[in-house]
């Protein structure tokens, strides 16, 4: 259960970070991890150039370093595609999570 991310805020910063192939962004939301068996707190970017994801995977991984961030495309949708995941039971406030996770990236006016 998620919701897809077209900013309105901040649009061109969004636009020139993940460089997508159209205004949709990326998506965030809840994901059920049936490899685990656990629910997980999901951010994905839908990069337009391998250089955004790059760039973008790079900077999740220092923010976050306890999140998953998958170097491996075959665990991807998209071969540009940036996930970050985190076990639904390591976060102590799921909507912080997400919005530092945005925060992290571009701050909000």
């Amino acid at each position: 259960m998620g919701i897809n991310f077209v900013p309105t805020e901040n649009r061109k910063e969004w636009h020139q970070l993940v460089q997508p192939n159209d205004d949709l962004v990326g998506w965030f939301g809840y994901w059920q991890d049936k490899k685990h068996k656990r629910s997980t707190l999901d951010v994905w970017f839908y990069c337009g150039k391998a250089a955004a994801a790059v760039n973008i995977r790079s900077l999740l991984r220092k923010g976050f370093p306890k999140a998953k961030v998958p170097r491996d495309a075959s665990e991807l949708p998209g071969e540009n595609d940036v996930w970050i995941s985190l076990p639904a039971g390591n976060s102590t406030d799921n909507q912080d999570w997400f919005i530092c996770v945005f925060d992290s990236l571009i701050k909000r006016k």
